[in-house]
């Protein structure tokens, strides 16, 4: 429920008593579920991604596992 209030917003959770039906969210959360697979008594399997560093015209440091800003 976290993380769908977090996309969704927590109104709209406790509006739907849970998941809510945006399909913006469900897609999210299946996402966050493909990349961070649980199962009973275990952590979740982080993958090692590559972390970029780059600094905007601002000066402002960003790190990102994505391409440029």
């Amino acid at each position: 429920m976290t993380l769908a209030a977090y996309n969704a917003g927590e109104n709209a959770v406790d509006r739907n008593g849970g998941v809510p039906p945006f399909r913006e969210t469900q897609e999210y959360l299946e996402k966050i579920a493909r990349l961070y697979p649980l199962s009973e008594g275990s952590r979740p399997a982080i993958t090692a991604v590559g972390i970029m560093k780059f600094v905007d015209n601002k000066g402002v440091v960003h790190f990102s596992n994505m391409d440029g800003p």
